[in-house]
């Protein structure tokens, strides 16, 4: 409890800040509505209600205040009587809410109290942490270790592997059960997740920076006599929360800079008045605006677990007319009509964009107009204006498309040539490019325009430059190749990173990608694939094409042309 009155007291570990509204009054909670709040917790916790509320350091309280139940300290609870509501700023932690029909529903904010107290608990593998934390079951195959004796439907702390608290949820299943049960049966019911405070960011935002700042405020001026540097860290972050807080143009800018002060807060000494939570949710803050992903609330089935990349940065709008074309659709038909790519058609319509992959020496420098999602590949693209353009020349002589690199802004001059900088988004001929640097959209041939490393995230690395012309080059694949020296290079990595962390979450959302379902050997015809036929999920053989080829491992490269030129396989790369 912090008030303008007194100086600040730490709160005490379990502690979260979180804000007590000033037209409603705290009370302390009736018999009937104790009697729900320990039902509901004694599934979680078991026997330890008691230690709960009588803990060895000091003794503990719920308090309800609206429909919200908080547990906080008796003796900062008797201090708060003595500070007007205007000027309450936090009290306690709110470990959950009354629903309207009289039900005690637990909220995230009881994580580190549920987990002190935990009576059965459930620990998840790496690979299944994420899917809990977007709000997904946990799934047998998921599964890394579970309390022994635990019965079915009652409540558990889901944990990583090294034990950190992800959330709580109600078991599906016993301990025993979970022994025989099948990998994609549901063990653990999600409840709820550390990641509600990514999926609520906007809502918690405005609140905790706001707050965060108040709270500072009261801080510094409790460290009166307090050392000179103390004082001074806590003004200047709470002036700089302040400020991220208030008159935010865009979206934007105010989130990275309240990411950019949590961040200090969280690292600064004062990060010991804090309790694990809230800096939990400080780095989180942190963490999701500069991730690149974006989440969506579990509405529905197909937004459960749907991920896709952030585009709060790009254009918002169309592309530029004049480099556009109309983009026709074979379905995986060749001009003969016959299928030669499987699995194709629909799909949304698109429009194609005219990119310049030559980006040749003559090309003049180009100042960025804006960044644009692009439908036909991973990576952003830029829309760049040539300088020096002659009047009355046509848009699309004035304008072009770049492939846009991580580190590129609107406003950027992006440069062609051997005398360009070294500095993202400017093309050079690799004999101009110093040795161990980042490039992409690398040219095979000269003027050809580039053809390696254009996908999202992914870069080439100049390995060596030699005195025959040709420069070795280290694909994304691990793979070392030659490269005429003569040839152009963009330098950097490009952008939209996250973008194989993508989940689409349902199958309707491949569809609109212009994939078709794909249908599964082994539940096809044995005239029809080499898996098929037999009773059962019988396969009988090695995984192969329905043309009977091997499928894993197999080497089907057959291009003796290029041999020469390439100086490490990728295979004999990932053995190294």
């Amino acid at each position: 409890m912090h008030a303008q009155c007194s100086p600040p007291s730490p709160p005490a570990a379990g502690d979260a800040t979180l804000p007590a509204a000033s037209t409603r009054a705290v009370r302390p909670l009736t018999e009937e509505e104790t009697k729900v709040v320990f039902e509901k917790l004694h599934k979680f916790i078991g026997k330890n209600i008691k230690a709960l509320v009588e803990r060895g350091d000091q003794p503990y309280c719920l308090r309800l205040q609206k429909n919200r139940v908080f547990y906080v300290r008796e003796d900062i609870m008797r201090r708060a009587t003595n500070v007007a509501r205007d000027k309450l700023v936090a009290l306690g932690t709110c470990i959950g809410k009354f629903t309207h029909g009289g039900k005690f529903r637990v909220t995230i904010g009881a994580l580190d109290v549920l987990a002190q107290y935990a009576k059965y608990k459930v620990w998840v593998k790496p690979s299944t942490e994420m899917q809990f934390l977007y709000g997904n079951h946990v799934l047998k195959n998921g599964l890394g270790r579970i309390t022994e004796n635990t019965p079915s439907y009652t409540g558990v702390v889901v944990y990583s592997m090294s034990d950190v608290p992800l959330g709580f949820g109600v078991t599906a299943k016993s301990t025993s059960e979970c022994r025989a049960a099948d990998p994609n049966a549901i063990v653990v019911f999600h409840q709820a997740d550390c990641g509600e405070y990514l999926r609520a960011e906007d809502e918690l935002h405005e609140q905790a920076a706001t707050h965060l700042a108040m709270l500072l405020r009261k801080l510094a001026a409790g460290l009166r006599n307090a050392p000179a540097w103390q004082q001074a860290v806590a003004e200047r972050l709470a002036s700089a929360t302040l400020c991220s807080t208030s008159g935010r143009a865009s979206e934007s800018p105010g989130t990275n800079a309240h990411a950019a002060h949590c961040c200090l807060y969280a690292a600064s000494p004062y990060r010991r008045y804090l309790s694990p939570t809230c800096l939990g949710m400080l780095s989180r803050f942190a963490s999701s605006n500069a991730s690149g992903l974006k989440a969506y609330k579990p509405t529905t089935p197909g937004f459960r677990g749907r991920v896709i990349t952030s585009r709060k940065d790009l254009w918002k709008g169309g592309p530029f007319k004049p480099l556009t074309e109309g983009l026709s659709r074979s379905g995986g038909r060749n001009s003969q009509g016959i299928i030669t790519a499987r699995h194709r058609g629909g799909g949304h319509r698109k429009v194609y964009r005219e990119l310049d992959l030559a980006r040749g020496e003559g090309t003049t420098a180009a100042v960025v107009q804006r960044l644009e999602y692009d439908p036909n590949r991973t990576a952003h693209i830029a829309l760049v204006k040539h300088k020096d353009t002659e009047p009355g020349v046509a848009l699309r002589q004035q304008y072009s498309y770049y492939l846009a690199p991580q580190g590129v802004q609107e406003g950027d001059v992006m440069y062609s040539g051997v005398d360009a900088p070294i500095l993202p988004g400017n093309s050079l001929p690799l004999s101009a490019i110093p040795v161990g640097t980042a490039i992409h959209n690398v040219e095979l041939r000269p003027g050809q325009g580039g053809q390696l490393g254009r996908a999202a995230g992914t870069s080439c690395t100049l390995v060596k430059k030699g005195d025959d012309g040709y420069a070795v080059v280290k694909l994304p694949s691990g793979e070392q190749r030659l490269v005429l020296s003569r040839c152009m290079a963009t330098i950097g990595v490009l952008s939209n990173p996250q973008n194989k962390n993508v989940k689409l979450g349902k199958a309707g959302a491949t569809r609109w990608s212009g994939r078709r379902p794909r249908v599964r050997g082994v539940a096809m015809n044995s005239v029809d694939h080499p898996h098929g036929g037999g009773r059962g999920k019988s396969k009988g053989r090695i995984s192969q094409t329905p043309w009977g080829k091997p499928t894993k491992g197999y080497r089907t490269r057959s291009n003796p042309r290029t041999d020469w030129a390439i100086r490490m396989s990728r295979h004999k790369a990932a053995r190294t």
